[in-house]
């Protein structure tokens, strides 16, 4: 071997070597978080102090990139927080006080919700794998509430006198250890419990407090799946509360709030022509519900002190015209009180479980409405704009409190069956000998569909129906040209939206001449959307997994066509049916011949909401049965 060879094999194997050296650090985790340590000194108010310490060792390049700069969000109107120390501890042993360069203090970025949360913002020098990061916090206040305070007491927590909190035990990055430490008076009783896994655990008294603490080693970062359900749900979480137990979190909720819901005299005159042709409550409710989610848009603007966590009155969000979930909600409770009900607001968490411990662990807020035999009424205006359904099936199986005098217990909204989510698809079409397709589509949905084929047409930028159904079709079949749509108002919200495509696609069966290959339009979804569609984007390898997979609602599929074959041409060959029913999932196809028509029928059936990771093997194989009809080509020759 010469001397230029032997150079061109040693460059090979380092450039080999530092493939693998790249592709090691890549797959590395960004960091390593050696330890995360919280301690929290409540006082007799309800007050809470909290220290937050932690340790970040660098390890890769996407940990160099993830943090080149530190931030600490905080709410101005609940929160006070100082950095108290900030160092960079370099891997050759250097340190450097990252608090002698300027601590910026900006507002956070926000979308629809303007309420002035700010953020700090440090600047952190290059880092270097094997780099530390050394930081620690204060704060005096709170984060989660639901009604304003004054001067020094707007950091004293709204339910004066308790403390509670959620703490995750996991996370994107590897833990070496984490560690949550709560100091309280000893005539505080402290409600907790500890859910997805073990915490270590010691218990100290004093004269005056108890001091709780927890702490959990060697965490190893959570490997997210696509479509799985809330961190929360998954990873070892504590719960605690001074609440004693959720009826007096609700009687508090009631009391604070009740106020807020005198309806004006303009409210009431509304009200009674919003209800004059209905005759008996669930038209009235429609009515009332439809005007409020349709009239109230959302956006959080800032409506005084104390904004965020205070339920306003509902003449304020009548005369804005906006406000958030709990403004819209509120709106809702005015307008039914004004028509003669008992009403309550209520607290649910959405796309996520709430622990049976009496903590904030809500996200949302909703209206109860209290029927004759005891019973309570759901409704949401806020899912709800230009829907039929008074409670949106994507809130099925979902915790919730009401906010009542009478106190009320964690609760949860019942399933909802796969039939109340229907998606109808029905093509009537003629095929002939030279490929080309013509016909008409028929489509229509009920509860969570329905609802998202009217978002999906009232919402389309263009204002141009025609060419919004055109590039649906056109997804499954490009040269597709529709040429007419007809349907009812799909402002209409008292009766059911019905569809109907006239279309034409030329070329669509692929010829030789003598045979057409055909695949039937149904088997290719073509009336798509990210909602509707959410089940397709569940992509994992192999049929296993960890974490359950969080859909939308559940969900039932219908497709039918029937599509005449070209005179003196007939089908060779027709794939066999196809069934596969389970715990999760049921899928169906059959192709058959009827005269001279072709008719494809499928149907899938998805079942649950939550598919658990035991039921997955069976869910997944029934939603890759579906995707694979679109493979299906059906042989049409000339007689002979």
């Amino acid at each position: 071997m010469t001397y230029s060879q032997r150079q061109e094999v040693l460059m090979r194997i380092l450039g080999l070597y530092l493939l693998s050296l790249s592709l090691s650090l890549l797959a590395a985790d960004p960091a390593t978080v050696l330890l995360d340590e919280t301690v929290v000194l409540v006082e007799d108010s309800g007050l809470a102090h909290v220290t937050h310490h932690v340790k970040v060792r660098i390890d890769s390049e996407k940990g160099i990139q993830q943090f080149s700069h530190l931030r600490f969000d905080y709410d101005p109107a609940t929160s006070l927080k100082d950095i108290t120390k900030a160092i960079l501890i370099r891997s050759s042993g250097e340190d450097q006080n990252l608090l002698e360069s300027e601590i910026h203090d900006l507002p956070q970025p926000q979308y629809m919700i303007y309420w002035g949360a700010r953020m700090k913002l440090l600047d952190v020098p290059r880092l270097e794998i094997g780099d530390i990061l050394e930081t620690e916090t204060t704060m005096k206040g709170f984060q989660i509430a639901y009604l304003a305070q004054e001067e020094e007491e707007k950091y004293i927590p709204p339910m004066r006198g308790h403390y509670y909190d959620s703490v995750l035990f996991g996370g994107d990055l590897p833990i070496t250890e984490k560690r949550y430490t709560i100091r309280i008076p000893r005539d505080k009783e402290l409600n907790t419990e500890v859910f997805h896994g073990e915490l270590a655990s010691r218990v100290t008294f004093d004269e005056t407090h108890v001091t709780y603490t927890w702490w959990k080693k060697d965490i190893p970062a959570l490997k997210k799946e696509s479509r799985m359900v809330d961190m929360g749900d998954v990873v070892t979480k504590l719960v605690l509360a001074t609440v004693p137990d959720w009826e007096t979190k609700s009687r508090w909720f009631f009391e604070v709030n009740d106020p807020q819901f005198e309806a004006t005299d303009e409210i009431r005159a509304l009200v009674g022509r919003l209800t004059s042709g209905c005759e008996d409550d669930d038209c009235r409710f429609a009515a009332l519900l439809h005007w409020v989610a349709n009239n109230i848009r959302y956006s959080g603007l800032s409506m005084g002190k104390g904004e965020g966590y205070t339920l306003h009155p509902g003449s304020m969000i009548f005369d804005e015209r906006c406000g958030v979930c709990k403004d819209i909600a509120g709106m809702l409770i005015t307008f039914l009180r004004a028509a003669g009900y008992t009403v309550y607001p209520a607290m649910t968490m959405a796309g996520a479980r709430v622990e049976d411990v009496p903590a904030d662990q809500f996200n949302h807020c909703v209206v109860a409405v209290k029927r004759d035999d005891g019973s309570f009424t759901m409704l949401d205006p806020t899912w709800c704009p230009f829907s039929r359904e008074l409670w949106s099936s994507a809130e099925a199986e979902q915790h919730y409190v009401i906010g009542s005098p009478e106190g009320e217990t964690l609760t949860m909204t019942p399933a909802v069956e796969p039939s109340h989510n229907r998606l109808s698809l029905t093509v009537n079409a003629d095929l002939d000998s030279s490929g080309n397709l013509k016909g008409t589509m028929d489509i229509s949905g009920d509860g969570f569909t329905e609802t998202n084929l009217r978002w999906g047409i009232i919402n389309d930028q263009t204002l141009n129906i025609k060419r919004q159904f055109q590039a649906w079709i056109a997804s499954v079949a490009p040269t597709a040209i529709v040429s007419d749509v007809t349907m009812n108002d799909p402002y209409d919200l008292m009766v059911p939206l019905k569809i109907r495509l006239t279309f034409s696609i030329p070329g669509y069966a692929r010829t030789d001449g003598s045979t057409l290959y055909y695949s039937p339009l149904m088997v290719h979804y073509p009336v798509i959307n990210r909602r509707i569609g959410d089940f397709l984007s569940v992509k994992e390898k192999g049929d296993k997994r960890t974490y359950p997979v969080f859909l939308r609602s559940t969900r039932y599929l219908v497709f039918k066509e029937q599509t005449r074959i070209p005179r003196g041409m007939e089908v060779r060959d027709l794939p066999d049916p196809v069934t596969n029913d389970g715990p999760a999932a049921r899928y169906s196809r059959s192709l058959r011949l009827e005269k001279s028509a072709l008719i494809t029928t499928q149907e899938l059936e998805l079942k649950k909401k939550i598919v658990p990771p035991e039921d997955y093997s069976q869910w997944k194989e029934s939603v890759q049965q579906f995707k694979d009809a679109a493979d299906i080509l059906v042989t049409i020759g000339r007689t002979s």
